[in-house]
């Protein structure tokens, strides 16, 4: 039987490699177990790698600490943007206070929309005054990936005003192609007692496709609860 060469990589050489997913996995839970800083460099790269994967390797660098910081705050300005993605959020996850600015940076000026909504997910770590600031002007940007993020955001925090009612108006106004984002944030921040207003506005307007959206978001609400 002819060997598989990735058989004999060491666990660094599996992430980098990353040729076999379910070694690259292995290899990600065991520096979770027992953290290594040489192995930082690897877990990094294996964040570009399968979700399941990434995944590990974000709890591996979360238990490796501050010594995963310096390369983190490299990686968040990664040309791979799946990289540059979770490395903000393990930043975030962190509150590393200096890489702060990275995270806003990201926010206001990425060029990938999931990257942007990472880092705005981010700043729920961060309790300033700045960071809830960019948030609240992120509310009202034209791109709703970010403005919703920001919504959902400022509500697990406790903070903002009329998050709901901001949702609602530009899940009304926006087409349709834009609503299920919209409407994955109203069911984030509703409360169970907002049902009943969100429900009548089934009786408010005429477009079938509003009015399926609004049963979804019903049964999300009523689900959370």
């Amino acid at each position: 039987m002819v060997e598989n060469p990735s058989d004999d990589l060491l666990p660094e050489e599996s992430l980098l490699s990353g040729h076999n997913l379910s070694k690259a996995r292995d290899a990600a839970i065991s520096f979770y177990r027992k953290p290594d800083v040489k192995a930082v460099p690897a877990l990094v790269h294996g964040l570009s790698l399968s979700e399941d994967v990434a995944i590990f390797c974000m709890l591996a660098l979360l238990e490796t600490g501050k010594a995963a910081v310096p390369q983190l705050m490299k990686s968040a300005v990664s040309q791979n943007e799946q990289i540059r993605g979770y490395s903000l959020e393990i930043l975030g996850e962190m509150e590393h206070e200096e890489a702060l600015d990275l995270i806003l940076s990201a926010v206001e000026k990425d060029t990938s929309a999931w990257v942007r909504s990472t880092a705005a997910e981010a700043l729920l770590r961060y309790q300033s005054p700045r960071a809830i600031a960019a948030l609240e002007k992120m509310t009202v940007s034209p791109d709703n990936w970010l403005s919703v993020s920001a919504c959902v955001t400022l509500n697990r925090m406790g903070k903002g005003k009329d998050l709901l009612e901001m949702l609602l108006r530009r899940f009304l106004e926006q087409p349709d192609q834009l609503r299920a984002m919209t409407s994955w944030g109203i069911v984030e921040i509703a409360k169970k007692q907002e049902v009943e207003m969100i429900q009548a506005i089934v009786e408010k307007v005429n477009d079938p496709l509003v009015k399926r959206h609004i049963v979804e978001i019903v049964r999300g609400i009523n689900n959370r609860f």
